[in-house]
């Protein structure tokens, strides 16, 4: 599903900073993917993702992405090589493909909603080569993602903090919702003694 061409050269654009989009960013990280890009709509979530300072990631706003393809949408070879919708949202991946270059490829891994489209031009597929995928909980890389976990809980890079992930008591379940509900954090975990 993230296969990336060349860990050196390839940019790669991760569309959505939630749970999905930051674990995904801290792999591309982690497997050393040199020229990443996030995009979050959110401010805060944006924020969030700055702090984990990561050295070679570029956090954008949907708007500020949008404005920087319309300066180039003459330069054919200007955007990604490797697109990975993390939202769901048909809105932002309709978009999006647009900065997808010639012989790249879209993942579409958010779960989107029943009965929704994109319009894509054919000619593009055949003629430019671009490739557009979806994946849903990659039942057959179970074994590999359980290492990769593994290798970065040793490492120090898999801290759930860093993610916007807060554990609660079950006794406490109350601040956990209302942590949800002023978006201080993204998930809360109830641990049960």
């Amino acid at each position: 599903m993230f296969a990336v061409a060349s860990k050196d050269h390839s940019n790669v654009l991760i569309l959505g900073g939630g749970i999905g989009g930051l674990h995904l960013l801290n792999y591309l990280d982690f497997i050393e993917v040199k020229n990443l890009t996030i995009c979050q709509r959110s401010e805060d979530r944006r924020k969030r993702i700055e702090k984990l300072a990561y050295k070679n990631v570029t956090v954008v706003s949907d708007v500020s992405l949008h404005e920087e393809y319309l300066k180039h949408s003459e330069d054919e070879l200007w955007g990604f090589d490797n697109i990975i919708d993390c939202t769901g949202n048909p809105d932002a991946i309709q978009t999006a493909y647009n900065y997808l270059r010639p012989g790249g490829r879209f993942v579409i891994y958010g779960c989107c909603p029943a009965n929704t489209f994109i319009k894509v031009p054919l000619q593009a597929l055949t003629f430019k080569e671009k490739h557009i995928s979806g994946s849903f909980l990659q039942p057959y890389t179970y074994g590999a993602a359980v290492e990769n976990i593994v290798k970065l809980a040793r490492s120090g890079r898999l801290k759930l903090s860093n993610y916007g992930v807060q554990e609660y008591s079950i006794d406490d379940y109350k601040s956990g919702f209302a942590d949800l509900n002023s978006r201080k954090i993204i998930k809360g975990i109830l641990l049960i003694d």
